[in-house]
């Protein structure tokens, strides 16, 4: 936890000073800045606040591959992905498998 912290910092035991661990902060190591920009960051909230819908479009987008596929597949020409057992898909991508 303690690295993560001086990471998140851009390198500074920030996070110390401000529970009062340390009387100033200073360098700890380098540190880049991972924080995206505004225009970013507004750009995420909104994904964030339609991410269920966002997730059931690719869905069902997902979703059709598996029929328009299954020809191909019988046939050995291709390889369809398989999710786990215990394990959700968010439609994210697709992909085949071919020899």
């Amino acid at each position: 936890m303690h690295r993560a912290e001086i990471i998140r910092e851009k390198g500074t035991d920030r996070s110390r000073f401000f529970r009062g661990e340390v009387d100033k902060y200073t360098w700890q190591e380098a540190g880049p800045s991972f924080l995206p920009g505004e225009l970013i960051a507004s750009f995420l909230s909104v994904q964030l606040d339609e991410a269920g819908k966002i997730t059931d479009a690719r869905l069902a987008c997902w979703g059709r591959y598996p029929a328009a596929l299954a020809v191909m597949e019988a046939a050995g020409r291709l390889r369809r992905p398989v999710v786990p057992e215990g394990c959700e898909q968010n439609g994210h991508t697709n992909y085949v498998l071919l020899s």
